[in-house]
């Protein structure tokens, strides 16, 4: 006797539980065609074909759902992730667009949408098109910023020779951002339904601020952001700090170790001892063991390094366990270096991303409550507005953001601001020492 097509899913989901994905998938096959006209069962199988990792089948039982019975925002969602498991990125995006269309507040779907836009910026050819067609989405347009940048503190403990911030450069701010503006901007971050990221650095040492935690717990308990994190040199970390960190629910904290050795890390980060960062890493570990801990490494690109930059072998010996990524500097726009603290570092021509996403995903919140176009502005050059005076929604939709979304749409230098044309995305400037010759490192290639 033939089994129905109920049947027939079931014992294919039995088969999944089992483990036994070739059955699973010719029994999911089966229930569909017993059934072609039932949109919920498509849907159904789709999610048994993404998890016995039939992203392709998948595609094609999330599309039958949809061409049935469109407006699903769960379907195009799922539709979006096998995309992206098939390396479709543009597709992928295009179902993230289709589900927040049909629920404008889905935050999933948003911090997804972000992860595979940074992905399309890596396509040059990708990125432009992907975002003038978002720009053009109403929907999408309106509903602001995934990402807020909120500059705690910009003030540091360390005088960095590569940072705007440690050498004081040109009067760079100093001072850690008051209360009363920190309350100014959680009760804005209410108007923007779909930031969902939120992170606690900009210019400065976020541990200089005692309020942090408390920061950190607040803007999850009163607002959208469930993701939040930040960027330390982990020098002030003690166990007091550490107790405090532990209740600010926090999912991911970067720390930067620069340079190819310890020796490096300590010349150029001026004030930082190696040995204590290591210390306090693991210390940091012990109290927070479910947040993720990562070592930021930036190193200075040298003659005969590969195109992907490796993880020193000091780093993965006295951070076994931890994720590392390693970059190639770049160089910091509208900032010249100091020769003298960095002696031999000049400046390399590579290839530029011609693109940047931030003024479309995310907006950065200097401690006086000033809102800069992106991270790289420390010297607050391109001030859209500040909290004090309008809400960041209101900032958002400005005439003066969106002249500047514009200008990096068209992708000529005459529409970009003075600060993006010396920005490393559209120069694709590297730091390099010319005439020396890389340390031995080891075969670990970073994250």
């Amino acid at each position: 006797m033939s089994m129905t097509w109920q049947e027939t899913f079931t014992a294919a989901v039995h088969e999944i539980t089992n483990g036994h994905r070739e059955n699973a998938a010719q029994l999911l096959q089966k229930a569909r065609l017993l059934n072609p006209r039932n949109p919920d069962l498509h849907y159904k199988c789709g999610l048994g074909f993404k998890e016995i990792g039939r992203h392709d089948a998948a595609i094609f039982s999330f599309q039958d759902s949809l061409q049935l019975r469109g407006g699903q925002a769960e379907v195009y969602f799922e539709l979006g992730i096998a995309f992206y498991r098939e390396g479709r990125i543009g597709e992928a995006i295009e179902s993230m667009v289709r589900a927040i269309e049909c629920r404008p507040e889905y935050p999933n779907a948003h911090t997804n949408l972000t992860v595979f836009l940074s992905l399309a910026e890596e396509d040059h050819g990708l990125a432009p098109r992907v975002y003038r067609r978002l720009h053009e989405n109403q929907t999408i347009k309106n509903l602001g910023p995934r990402r807020i940048r909120i500059e705690v503190s910009s003030v540091c403990n360390l005088r960095c020779q590569h940072c705007p911030t440690g050498t004081n450069y040109r009067g760079a701010m100093r001072q850690l951002m008051p209360m009363a503006t920190f309350d100014r901007v959680l009760a804005q971050l209410k108007e923007l339904p779909v930031a969902s990221d939120g992170i606690f650095y900009l210019g400065g040492e976020p541990l200089l601020h005692k309020e942090l935690p408390l920061m950190c717990r607040r803007i999850k308990e009163e607002t959208g952001i469930h993701y939040t994190h930040f960027t330390t040199n982990a020098m002030l970390l003690n166990e007091e700090i550490c107790r405090g960190l532990a209740t600010a629910k926090l999912d991911r904290i970067l720390v930067s170790v620069d340079g190819r050795s310890p020796a490096e890390n300590d010349r150029v980060r001026q004030g930082a001892d190696y040995a204590a960062i290591v210390r306090n890493v693991h210390l940091l570990k012990e109290y927070l063991p479910d947040t993720e801990i990562i070592i930021s490494n930036v190193i200075v690109k040298q003659v005969g390094d590969p195109e992907v930059p490796q993880v020193g072998e000091f780093l993965a010996r006295d951070f076994a366990g931890f994720g590392i990524q390693t970059i190639y500097a770049m160089k910091w726009p509208g900032f010249e270096l100091n020769r003298s603290a960095l002696p031999g570092v000049g400046v390399l021509a590579g290839e530029p991303r011609g693109f940047c996403q931030m003024p479309f995903t995310e907006m950065a919140v200097r401690a006086n409550g000033d809102v800069v176009i992106c991270c790289y502005d420390l010297l607050s050059r391109q001030v859209m507005g500040n909290v004090g005076q309008q809400s960041l929604l209101e900032i958002w939709r400005s005439p003066e953001y969106e002249a500047l979304r514009q200008g990096i749409l068209q992708g000529s230098g005459s529409g970009l601001t003075p600060l993006c044309r010396s920005c490393e995305r559209f120069t694709g400037e590297l730091l390099i020492m010319p005439e020396t010759v890389p340390e031995k490192v080891s075969e670990h290639v970073a994250a």
